[in-house]
């Protein structure tokens, strides 16, 4: 089976790539908190409506595309994740320890 989840850096590479789709599934709230990882990422929170909004983005978010997707600490954009590799969108990933993982010290 093929990966779903990156871990920081293999995300980083996905992220510095302009034709990369980026969706933070964090609610509203929590981007008062933490802001998104970039200012061309779709904000879609995880919720009963998440495939409705993305499938309404057809025009923007394309199946073919290589999506991005991350939340605070990885649970919901894996199952996020999930679903879009279900409807078909099977160059998805998630980042595997979310927005959180990004500001990790790992020594680098």
């Amino acid at each position: 089976m093929e990966k779903i989840s990156l871990n920081k850096q293999e995300a980083l590479e996905l992220i510095i790539d302009e034709n990369t789709i980026i969706i933070d599934c964090r609610t509203p709230e929590e981007l008062d908190d933490v802001p998104p990882i970039t200012e061309d990422c779709y904000n879609i929170s995880f919720d009963n409506d998440f495939m409705n909004e993305v499938l309404e983005l057809n025009e923007e978010i394309k199946k073919e595309d290589k999506i991005l997707v991350y939340c605070a600490h990885g649970v919901r954009s894996k199952r996020a994740t999930m679903l879009l590799r279900e409807a078909g969108y099977n160059s998805t990933y998630d980042l595997e320890g979310g927005i959180a993982a990004i500001f990790e010290d790992d020594g680098c």
